[in-house]
């Protein structure tokens, strides 16, 4: 199941958040996905 998330960050992080999601051939929400995720992990948050 997916859900949306809206956050607002400067201009600068939405940029730096697109640039490195191409530079992965990923989308930014794909992108954000796998932070999320890879955090979550790290942090053994369920």
């Amino acid at each position: 199941m997916k859900a949306a998330l809206t956050v607002r960050v400067s201009s600068e992080v939405k940029a730096l958040i697109e640039n490195l999601a191409k530079a992965e051939g990923r989308s930014t929400g794909q992108y954000v996905e796998r932070l999320l995720t890879k955090h979550s992990r790290e942090a053994a948050l369920p």
